[in-house]
C-alpha cells in the first residue's frame, strides 16, 4: 500500500499525514450520499414490519416505552412454566439493549413501524464513521474513504437498518470492539488498563444485544494476553471484570424473575430443531427448560444430525459476507501481508470472531444475519486487498493521468457494482404493496375491538405488535394446554391461521391443524372445547374460535363464540 509506509505504527501511536481537503471532501460526499441513499431506502422498504422476530422485539420495546418494564405480550409456554402470570408477563428471551434502543425512538416518535426502523437506521448510520475512523487508523485514507463508500451501499446492511431487526445495533457495537482492541493493540509495552476495561465493556455491549455474541469475548481474551505488554494477567482481568460489571444490572434483572442470573430461553435454540424436539416445539411445551449441556451429551447424534445441515449453511453464508463482490476481495486479502503487527493481530481476532460465530450458530438457529455484525472489517480488508491489487496492476501502466484514470474508474466499477442491488430493490416506481400487513392490521384490531384477550394463537407476534395483545403460543398439545390452564386459569380464546397446516407435521399440531381445517370447511368439530366462532380477515384464513363451557355438548354456544364474535370478520 501507498501509504503503509508512511503510517507505520510505533509505541507512541501513528502519526497521519497532512489533511488533503481532497480527500475531506470525498469522505464529506459520501457521508452524504450515504445518508441520502439511506433516506431513499428507508422510504421505500420501511413501511411495515413483517419479520416475526422484528414485530417480537418491536412490541417488548412498546412495553418499555410504556413504562412497563421488559415484559412482552408474547407469552411462551415453556416461559409460562417458568413465570407463571400472563399479565406483564417478563420477557425471558431476549437480551435488552435493543428493544431498550428502540423504545427510546417510540417514546419520540410512537410505536410505529417508521419509528423501529430508524431505530436501526440511525444505529447504521452512527456506524459509518466508526468505520471510516477504523479503516483511516488502520490503513490510512485512501482505504477509510473506499472502506466507508463500500459499506455504505451494502445491500445486507441497509436491508438490516429498515428491518427492526437488532443487526444494525450489533454491527455498531462490533466496531466499537475493534477499535477498542486497535487502541489496546497499540498501546506499546506500557500498561493499559483503561482500553483493556473498554475491551471488555464494549464486548459485554454486543453481549447484551444478543446473547449469542458472547463468542466474542474469547479472541478478544486472547489479544489481550498475547499482546506485548507487562503484566497481561492484570489486563485480562481488568477486561473481564469490565464484562462483568456491564452485565451485571441485567443478570439481576434476571434473577428477581427467573432465580438465575445466566437464565435465557434463547439456550433452547440448541436443543430444537432435533428429533426429540422437532422445530420449535419445546417451546410451546409447559415444561421447564432442557439442560443444553445435559442433552448434548445424552443426545450426540441428534445434535449431530442438527449441525451437519447447519454447517451447509454457513458454507454458503461465509464467503458472501459483506456482500459477494466485497467478501471475494475479503478472502484475497486473507493471503496479503499488508499493515503492522498490530493489524495483523486484529485480523487474527477477526478471523476468530468469524469462525466461532459460525460454529456457535450452527448449534443455535443457522442465521446469517449474525454475521452481519462483522462486516466493517470485512469491508475495510476488502478496500485494502483491492487497492492493493490494483496498485499492483498500475506499475504497468506508464504516465500519471492514465493512472489516475484507471485507478478512478476501477474504483467506481466496484462501488457500482455493490451499490446495484440496492438501487435494483428501491428503483422499482412501483408503491410497496401493503396487502399483507393490512391483513394482518385488521385481524388483530378486530380481536382487539371486541376485547379478545389473552388468546391462543399460531401466530403471537402479528397479535401481539399489530393488536398490542397478550397472545400465548399455541401449546404442542392438550397436555400442555391443560397444564397452563392449571397454573393460571382457563385459555378461553384460540386464533388460528393458515400457517398451522405447514407447523402441524414438523412441530407435532396436527389436532389443532385438524380443529382448523374443518373450521374452515364449516364444520364445527370441537377440540378440547375449541369450537369456531368466526372467520376472520379480508381472505377468511383467520378462525377465532370460543370454549364451550365445561360438560357442555357440540351443538352448545361457545365462551365468546359465534353470539359475540361475529359481526366484522371478512370471511
Amino acid at each position: 500500500m501507498a501509504e503503509e509506509s508512511t503510517e507505520s505504527r510505533s509505541a507512541a501511536g501513528p502519526r497521519l499525514p497532512k489533511v488533503d481537503p481532497r480527500e475531506i471532501g470525498y469522505g464529506v460526499l459520501i457521508a452524504v450520499a450515504a445518508l441520502l441513499i439511506y433516506l431513499v431506502y428507508n422510504s421505500a422498504r420501511a413501511s411495515d414490519i413483517l419479520d416475526p422476530a422484528a414485530m417480537d422485539y418491536a412490541q417488548v420495546a412498546r412495553n418499555v416505552a410504556r413504562g412497563e418494564g421488559f415484559t412482552t405480550s408474547i407469552v411462551r409456554p415453556m416461559s409460562l412454566a417458568r413465570v407463571q402470570n400472563i399479565s406483564h408477563h417478563p420477557d425471558l428471551y431476549h437480551a435488552p439493549l435493543h428493544p431498550l434502543w428502540m423504545s427510546l425512538f417510540f417514546r419520540v416518535g410512537g410505536a410505529r413501524p417508521q419509528m423501529a426502523a430508524w431505530a436501526c437506521g440511525v444505529a447504521y448510520l452512527l456506524s459509518l464513521p466508526l468505520v471510516f475512523y477504523l479503516g483511516l487508523k488502520l490503513f490510512g485514507r485512501r482505504v477509510a474513504l473506499l472502506a466507508l463508500a463500500l459499506y455504505a451501499v451494502n445491500y445486507l446492511s441497509l436491508q438490516y437498518a429498515v428491518s427492526g431487526l437488532e443487526t444494525s445495533l450489533a454491527t455498531l457495537l462490533a466496531t466499537v470492539l475493534m477499535l477498542a482492541l486497535y487502541f489496546h493493540l497499540h498501546a506499546g509495552e506500557k500498561p493499559a488498563p483503561v482500553t483493556a476495561a473498554l475491551c471488555g465493556a464494549a464486548a459485554s455491549l454486543c453481549f447484551l444485544v444478543d446473547y449469542i455474541y458472547l463468542c466474542l469475548l474469547a479472541p478478544v481474551l486472547v489479544v489481550v494476553v498475547l499482546r506485548e505488554g507487562k503484566r497481561w494477567w492484570a489486563e485480562m482481568a481488568i477486561c473481564l471484570a469490565a464484562f462483568v460489571l456491564v452485565a451485571t444490572p441485567w443478570a439481576i434483572r434476571n434473577t428477581r424473575v427467573a432465580g438465575s442470573p445466566f437464565f435465557t430461553l434463547e439456550l433452547g435454540e440448541i436443543v430444537s430443531n432435533t428429533t426429540t424436539y422437532k422445530g420449535h416445539s419445546l417451546f410451546r411445551q409447559y415444561t421447564k427448560p432442557v439442560e443444553p449441556v445435559s442433552f448434548l451429551i445424552a443426545h450426540p447424534r441428534e445434535i449431530w444430525q442438527k449441525v451437519r445441515p447447519m454447517t451447509l449453511n454457513m458454507y454458503e453464508s461465509l464467503p458472501s459476507l459483506g456482500g459477494p463482490w466485497v467478501a471475494a476481495f475479503f478472502l484475497a486479502g486473507i493471503f496479503l501481508r499488508f499493515g503492522g503487527g498490530g493489524v495483523r493481530n486484529l485480523r487474527a481476532a477477526h478471523y476468530g470472531w468469524v469462525l466461532l460465530l459460525a460454529a456457535a450458530l450452527c448449534f443455535m438457529s443457522a442465521d446469517a444475519r449474525y454475521l452481519v455484525a462483522l462486516s466493517p472489517l470485512v469491508a475495510i480488508v476488502a478496500a485494502a486487498a483491492f487497492l492493493t491489487l490494483v496498485d499492483n496492476w498500475l506499475e504497468r501502466i506508464t504516465g500519471p493521468r492514465r493512472k489516475r484514470q484507471a485507478l478512478t474508474w476501477s474504483i467506481v466499477a466496484l462501488v457500482a457494482i455493490c451499490w446495484y442491488p440496492v438501487f435494483g430493490t428501491t428503483a422499482t416506481w412501483e408503491k410497496q404493496s401493503t396487502e399483507t400487513t393490512d391483513e394482518l392490521a385488521l385481524v388483530a384490531k378486530t380481536l382487539a375491538d371486541r376485547k379478545v384477550h389473552p388468546v391462543v394463537a399460531d401466530q403471537p407476534w402479528t397479535l401481539a405488535w399489530y393488536g398490542d395483545i397478550e397472545a400465548i403460543w399455541l401449546p404442542q398439545t392438550a397436555e400442555d394446554l391443560h397444564a397452563m390452564e392449571t397454573a393460571v386459569g382457563p385459555m378461553r380464546y384460540m386464533v388460528l391461521s393458515q400457517l398451522i397446516t405447514s407447523a402441524a407435521d414438523q412441530e407435532g399440531l396436527a389436532p389443532w391443524a385438524e380443529l382448523y381445517a374443518a373450521a374452515r370447511r364449516g364444520l364445527k368439530a370441537p377440540h378440547e372445547r375449541f369450537v369456531a366462532a368466526d372467520v376472520l380477515g379480508e381472505k377468511g384464513q383467520w378462525v377465532l374460535f370460543g370454549r364451550m363451557p365445561e360438560g357442555a355438548g357440540g351443538g352448545e354456544t361457545a365462551e365468546g363464540g359465534a353470539g359475540g364474535a361475529s359481526g366484522t370478520g371478512g370471511g
